[in-house]
């Protein structure tokens, strides 16, 4: 299994990591799930305990919704745009996270019809 760990340092790659998925909003559970591992390997990688292998790097990005290549130049120095989540975006999905599945579908149901035209 080839690690990107030889391609970019691991410390830049964790970091840059780390700093994507802060920027979007998400938590190292989210990320996780999403990216179909664990918690613990997610905070290994982020914390440059563990470089990930090309799979999980292109997990990891698909999750994050970005490209490889933007995490890779990130690691690099090289800031690419990412979608940034708001404080009051990243507040409306803890709220609705925190809600029970019936309780979401209703909620959704209201944002979908406030936002029709």
């Amino acid at each position: 299994m080839q690690h990107v760990g030889k391609l970019v340092r691991m410390k830049q790659l964790g970091t840059a990591l780390k700093a994507i998925r802060d920027e979007t909003g998400i938590t190292q559970d989210d990320l996780a799930e999403r990216a179909g591992t664990t918690k613990s390997s997610v905070s290994r990688i982020e914390n440059d305990e563990q470089a990930p292998s090309l799979d999980m790097l292109e997990r990891l990005a698909a999750a994050l919704k970005v490209k490889v290549y933007q995490i890779m130049a990130r690691a690099e120095g090289t800031a690419l745009p990412v979608a940034k989540a708001s404080k009051e975006e990243r507040e409306l999905l803890r709220e609705l996270k925190a809600m029970e599945p019936d309780v979401r579908e209703h909620y959704l149901a209201i944002a979908r019809g406030l936002t029709k035209k």
